[in-house]
């Protein structure tokens, strides 16, 4: 009856740190990553007869260093927002019930450093050293950003899409600086780079806005717990409706940017991923923004976040579509 107890007691333990790192979120972040490398990257690469110059080694290595310091920065945030959390969502609350404060800490520092020190390595193994300062400014900005940018006027959200901006440049600069390692290599495939460019810019934009609509509906939905706790979310600054009509904004601007790049997908022979954007995200972003012009509660605002996450979702599928066209 013990062991019983003790292996039930190890189950919820490692629940709870599923919850508390978000292992959902790190799971999509990492598939980005494997899909942008598969989708992009290789298919280039075989077009022109060159092998991939990251290894499969230090591909997972630079995937697992960057989702360890994401980790710890949802670790970190949960342990400064309990209060905060507690009114918004009290069932989620993780820190203080099945894991303590000094426990939750140590494993944001053991995630942290474990992801600075494979940022180095990733560094070392490419001959660009100097990149694991990018990993560690990082988990500097997801610290500080934790502790109190969060809780001032857009600057929290402005941060978070950043960083989703900047995990896709950090992709660029690892295959680019291994690319670089192999003159060879490097004479073939640079010329087709500005295609690559092209990509991982559009991807890297769309990620960055479609976060930042995101960040705002989730304040629109944290609204009591923030203003409690005396946070300064757009919402809270200026006005629920405001904030909505920003969201609002934010989704056009993103429709509007999407739709010549559609033109340009087909007029590049990827008529496949053009006509994907279609339905898939163009179609979603509309009907997310009558959902928007609908809600009225709490329970219409997470359900408006979910869908502006499964849309993100679509994006990364789509990846896969441009390795069709090479």
């Amino acid at each position: 009856m013990q062991i019983i107890n003790k292996l039930f007691q190890s189950k919820q333990l490692i629940l709870a740190w599923i919850k508390l790192m978000r292992v959902t979120n790190i799971i999509i972040l990492a598939a980005i990553f494997i899909l942008l490398h598969v989708g992009v990257y290789l298919p280039v690469f075989a077009s022109l007869n060159v092998e991939s110059p990251l290894s499969t080694w230090e591909f997972v290595i630079f995937v697992l260093s960057v989702c360890s310091i994401a980790a710890g920065g949802n670790v970190i945030n949960d342990y400064f927002d309990k209060s905060i959390d507690l009114i918004n969502k009290p069932q989620k609350v993780v820190i203080g019930k099945e894991i303590s404060f000094q426990k939750a800490m140590t494993g944001y520092l053991v995630l942290t450093i474990a992801g600075i020190a494979g940022g180095f390595l990733t560094g070392w193994l490419i001959g660009f050293f100097k990149i694991g300062f990018f990993f560690g400014f990082g988990a500097l900005i997801l610290y500080s950003y934790s502790e109190t940018l969060k809780r001032k006027l857009l600057i929290g959200n402005l941060i978070i899409a950043l960083f989703g901006f900047l995990s896709i440049l950090l992709l660029w600069i690892i295959e680019f600086f291994a690319l670089r390692n192999n003159a060879g290599s490097f004479v073939i495939v640079y010329p087709s780079f500005l295609k690559i460019n092209y990509l991982m810019g559009g991807y890297a934009i769309f990620a960055f806005l479609t976060t930042l609509v995101r960040e705002i509906i989730k304040d629109i939905e944290d609204l009591e717990g923030d203003r409690a706790n005396g946070c300064h979310t757009l919402p809270i600054t200026t006005s629920l409706n405001v904030a909505r009509l920003v969201v609002i904004g934010l989704i056009i601007l993103t429709i509007i940017i999407l739709i010549p790049c559609q033109y340009l997908c087909w007029e590049n022979n990827m008529q496949v991923l053009s006509v994907f954007i279609a339905p898939a995200i163009l179609l979603q972003l509309i009907l997310l923004i009558i959902r928007l012009l609908k809600a009225e509660n709490k329970i219409d605002y997470h359900a408006a976040s979910t869908s502006m996450k499964w849309i993100m979702v679509a994006g990364i599928l789509g990846i896969q579509l441009v390795n069709i066209h090479f």
